[in-house]
């Protein structure tokens, strides 16, 4: 183990570049984030998840009567025409007349939208025939029922509308369940020992500058090597998609040689101090509790800022169609393992394995926990979600506090984000 770097006043111009130079990065892509979305083409995942969501509710209307009257109320909150044409046909189907007319209206754009108000006449009002499912809503459950009524107008007998696997779905709101219950249990546990002494933390011995250093550093490096590994791909096919495995694996390199440089450790080293081998089973133990205490939070938060999320845009889109566009294994498996390994790896490392105790043995636990969890949800650059991924960096603290060992965020970050990549595939 080597000295850290000896870093005086001359080094803060440096600092202050790379300060400037994250501070432009990080306003150009939120300048691109925040711009209007084009309108998309065809319905979104959002109403695939919507849909699912009210097959559900259909099914267990008997036991908990006016749940499809609660869902179908979701859709006044859609934006994308298609989704409201598509929510307007699930509206009608289910009754509800006056919702099903204010969605229809303003009609989608185009010849395809002209097709619409044709195949919804035919289907609702006794138009004239010939009418079709306009392309847009196809592979939805709204077209299927929208083809059925038109189907039924000529005769023809009804196709198999397809109908959510309720035994799937009863199994994983169950899982849910539990790890609720089970994450507000944790919380109560860990209000009522809080005063118990926490495990030893890693030390660093870096200075301010360091630490300066080692992040600015990166969210320089972050950029530049995104970038680059985007540039280099966008030829190739699905290149795209290739740039973010590429991207996240230079730059999570650049960040953890940045770290070791000024500390002055080799990469062992390194893993010995956020990670100690003889603690990864019992921290490995706690990771059930605390993904449950995840699941708990975020249902609390999301719920708080869902008011705030009305009519404003998925923060999540574009991972969505990054993941749904993903065709082959090669690709699949790439994506899998930056975002459920590689990510939760070198995320945790740098923000609950170095800036948390950092910032806590300068400025006191509460400060390093605030702190760690703030940058974690900030540098994901999605301002929208920034109350959610700061509170899921929070828990991430906690389990590094409760834990002593880097491996139970690890673990409850891996088992996050891998349980979201399938989610947004099966969706």
């Amino acid at each position: 183990m080597r000295e850290p770097l000896k870093l005086t006043k001359a080094i803060d111009p440096l600092l202050a570049l790379l300060g400037l130079l994250a501070l432009l990065g990080i306003s150009l892509t939120l300048g691109m984030r925040m711009k209007p979305k084009p309108t998309p083409p065809g319905t979104t995942r959002a109403l695939t998840a919507m849909e699912l969501q009210l097959d559900l509710g259909k099914k267990v209307e008997g036991l908990q009567p006016g749940l499809v009257k609660k869902y179908l109320a979701a859709g006044k909150d859609l934006t994308a025409p298609w989704d409201r044409a598509a929510w307007a046909v699930d509206a009608r189907e289910a009754g509800d007349i006056a919702l099903a007319d204010s969605l229809r209206t303003p009609l989608p754009d185009g010849a395809e939208g002209e097709a619409f108000a044709r195949a919804w006449a035919a289907a609702y009002e006794n138009g004239p025939l010939p009418a079709a499912v306009p392309a847009p809503m196809k592979g939805t459950h709204a077209a299927a029922l929208l083809g059925n009524r038109l189907r039924a107008r000529q005769g023809l007998p009804a196709l198999p509308v397809p109908e959510a696997n309720l035994g799937l779905l009863v199994g994983l709101g169950a899982l849910v369940s539990l790890l609720f219950f089970g994450g507000a249990a944790l919380a109560i546990f860990l209000l009522v020992t809080a005063k118990r002494p926490a495990p030893t933390q890693p030390q660093w011995r870096m200075t301010g500058r360091g630490a300066l250093l080692v992040l600015l550093g990166w969210l320089v490096g972050f950029f530049i090597l995104n970038n680059a590994a985007a540039l280099l791909l966008h030829r190739v096919p699905q290149g795209r998609l290739w740039a973010l495995p590429l991207g996240y694996a230079a730059h999570a390199a650049f960040g953890v040689w940045l770290l070791m440089k000024a500390e002055g450790l080799s990469f062992r080293e390194l893993l010995a101090r956020v990670a100690p081998a003889p603690r990864w089973k019992p921290a490995l133990g706690w990771a059930p509790a605390f993904l449950g205490l995840a699941v708990f939070t975020m249902i609390c938060v999301a719920l708080l800022w869902a008011p705030f999320m009305k009519g404003q845009p998925n923060p999540q889109q574009e991972v969505q169609d990054l993941v749904a566009g993903a065709h082959g294994w090669p690709v699949q498996v790439a994506l899998f393992a930056t975002i459920a390994l590689l990510a939760p790896c070198f995320e945790e490392t740098l923000f609950r394995g170095f800036l948390l105790p950092w910032a806590g043995e300068r400025w006191g636990v509460a400060w390093g926990l605030a702190v760690s969890s703030l940058l974690f949800g900030f540098i994901h650059l999605q301002p929208m979600a920034l109350p959610l991924l700061a509170s899921l960096g929070f828990v991430f603290g906690l389990a590094v506090r409760k834990s002593g060992s880097l491996w139970t965020s690890i673990a409850v970050h891996a088992c996050w984000n891998g349980t979201i990549f399938f989610v947004m595939k099966l969706v």
